[in-house]
């Protein structure tokens, strides 16, 4: 019997794209390429975490460079845009982060100024909204009963605001506070992305409808795009030879929910 986790997640927007490649990239994890992003930026975030707690830069940056010792460096040399190591990559990001967040940087972002310190990080909003289970993790909440949702990227790609939207949502249904403002913070860029206008309850929670029809559905067409030619499911898809069954019978929905977004 195949498992996937029952709870919709933030990242189950994904199924909007492509859902064969959301459906096979989380069913057969260990047959997907290998990438280098993913464990980098789990590095990042737990650099950032330990200065949250208290450690200076420096530890921070030696406990992420450990993460990372182990990853492929060759293979981070083909994907990196900047053409820098992976080990200076997380030197730049967690120093960026560090300057532009940290409220003893003489740099910070003004963005950071009012808000309060520290925040609570890696918090997770669970639970039950009209019939569907949700389970997702964000980034960082700064305040109390009125908050900023912070999502910190360490990637060089522009993100989407229906992940905010999506954490907005849940976290006014789930937790009952009142979000000021929600915006994605790129270190590796050193830039922040402000969310779109907030659209409505009743627009994030159609959508939330759609995604949950989507993917307790049982079916999971790929939708050919002009990102085929680089899709991870690539090797798996029907449309280019693979042979995984995209209409499966015996899925498991079960509430273990990890750590994705």
């Amino acid at each position: 019997m195949m498992q996937l986790p029952k709870p919709i997640r933030a990242s189950d927007r994904d199924l909007f794209k492509c859902p064969a490649q959301w459906f096979i990239t989380r069913a057969y994890p260990e047959e997907m390429p290998k990438a280098v992003w993913f464990p980098k930026g789990t590095a990042i975030h737990s650099g950032i975490e330990q200065m949250i707690g208290g450690e200076s830069l420096q530890l921070a940056i030696a406990y992420a460079q450990l993460e990372v010792e182990n990853l492929d460096a060759e293979l981070w040399s083909k994907t990196d845009p900047d053409q820098v190591t992976l080990d200076q990559s997380v030197v730049n990001c967690l120093t960026t982060w560090y300057n532009q967040v940290h409220p003893e940087s003489k740099e910070r972002n003004p963005e950071y100024t009012n808000l309060a310190w520290p925040p609570r990080t890696e918090v997770k909003v669970e639970g039950e909204i009209g019939g569907n289970s949700y389970c997702t993790t964000i980034d960082a909440i700064f305040g109390a009963d009125e908050v900023d949702i912070v999502d910190w990227k360490s990637g060089a790609s522009r993100s989407d605001s229906v992940q905010l939207w999506i954490y907005q949502y849940l976290v006014t249904k789930l937790m009952g506070l009142k979000v000021r403002s929600s915006w994605f913070h790129n270190v590796h860029l050193g830039k922040i992305q402000m969310a779109d206008p907030y659209p409505g309850d009743a627009v994030v929670a159609t959508l939330l409808d759609a995604v949950a029809n989507i993917k307790y559905g049982y079916a999971y067409p790929p939708l050919p795009d002009w990102y085929c030619n680089y899709c991870v499911a690539r090797s798996k898809c029907p449309l280019f030879g693979g042979d995984t069954n995209l209409s499966p019978s015996n899925i498991e929905w079960v509430t273990e929910t990890g750590e994705e977004k």
